[in-house]
C-alpha cells in the first residue's frame, strides 16, 4: 500500500522529537496540543484510519520546540513554498543589512494591529481579554499576557508562543493559519469533519471548566455551613 504524504510527514517530525529526546508528552507540554493528536500526526491518521493532517499553527509550535524551519515543514506537510517571514529580525538577516532594502511585508504584530484599529482596540483592552485556558492532569489554569509581552509581539521584536496564537485567534474569530501566514487554507477550513471535531472538543472542555468553576464556587459555601453547624 502506497504511503501518503501525511506518513511521510508523520514519520519526518517523528524522527525530529526522537533526536530530540523527547516523548510526546514533553512536547505537548510546550505546545497546545494533546500528546494523542501529536501520536496521531506522526501516524498520519487517527484511531479510526482517518487521515490527520497538521494545521499551520500546529507546525509553527513544532518548528519551534524541534529548532527547524517552519516554512521546510509546511512544504513537507504538503501546503508547498510558504513566502513568509515571521519576525523582522529574520527578515532583516534574509534580505538585507540595510532595512531600505527591505521588501513590504506584512509581519503578525501588523496583523494583530490590523484587527486592533478595525475593532478600536487597546494594547491595554488586549492585556485585559486576552486569555489562554488550560485543563490537564485535573487543574484548571489560566495563562494572561501583560502589556509589555503584547506591546513586543505588536512590534514584532518577539515571537509569540502557539498558546497565544490561539488566544489571540478565539479572541478576534479569526483562524489561526491568518495570525501566523496572512492566509487562510482551504483543505484545514472546509473539512465538515474536522469542524465537528473541534466543536466537540470544545464542548469538552467547556464541560471541564464548568464542573471545575463549580466545585470552586460551591466549596466556600459548604464550609460556611459546616462552620455553622458547629
Amino acid at each position: 500500500m502506497d504511503i501518503t504524504n501525511e506518513q511521510k510527514f508523520g514519520e519526518y517530525i517523528k524522527e525530529l522529537r526522537e533526536e530530540k529526546g523527547y516523548s510526546l508528552r514533553d512536547v505537548a507540554d510546550l505546545c497546545s496540543f494533546s500528546a494523542a493528536h501529536l501520536s496521531n500526526l506522526e501516524r498520519g491518521k487517527n484511531t479510526s484510519g482517518r487521515t490527520v493532517k497538521a494545521t499551520p499553527q500546529v507546525i509553527m509550535e513544532l518548528s519551534k520546540v524541534y529548532g527547524c524551519s517552519y516554512s521546510v515543514l509546511m512544504e513537507k506537510a504538503g501546503y508547498g513554498e510558504v513566502n513568509y517571514i515571521y519576525n523582522s529580525q529574520a527578515a532583516k538577516f534574509l534580505f538585507s543589512e540595510n532595512e531600505e532594502d527591505l521588501p513590504t511585508v506584512e509581519l503578525i504584530g501588523e496583523r494583530i494591529q490590523r484587527l486592533m484599529l478595525d475593532r478600536g482596540l487597546t494594547v491595554k483592552d488586549l492585556s485585559a481579554h486576552i486569555s489562554y485556558f488550560e485543563y490537564r492532569s485535573n487543574e484548571f489554569s489560566v495563562i494572561k499576557y501583560d502589556e509589555d509581552f503584547i506591546n513586543n509581539v505588536l512590534n514584532n521584536i518577539s515571537d509569540p508562543p502557539g498558546k497565544f496564537i490561539v488566544a489571540a485567534a478565539d479572541f478576534f474569530r479569526v483562524s489561526c493559519d491568518w495570525l501566523l501566514t496572512g492566509k487562510e487554507y482551504a483543505s484545514f477550513r472546509d473539512s465538515s469533519r474536522e469542524i465537528t471535531r473541534l466543536l466537540n472538543e470544545a464542548k469538552d472542555h467547556l464541560s471541564k471548566v464548568k464542573e471545575v468553576y463549580e466545585h470552586e464556587l460551591l466549596r466556600p459555601k459548604e464550609n460556611e455551613k459546616e462552620t455553622h453547624s458547629d
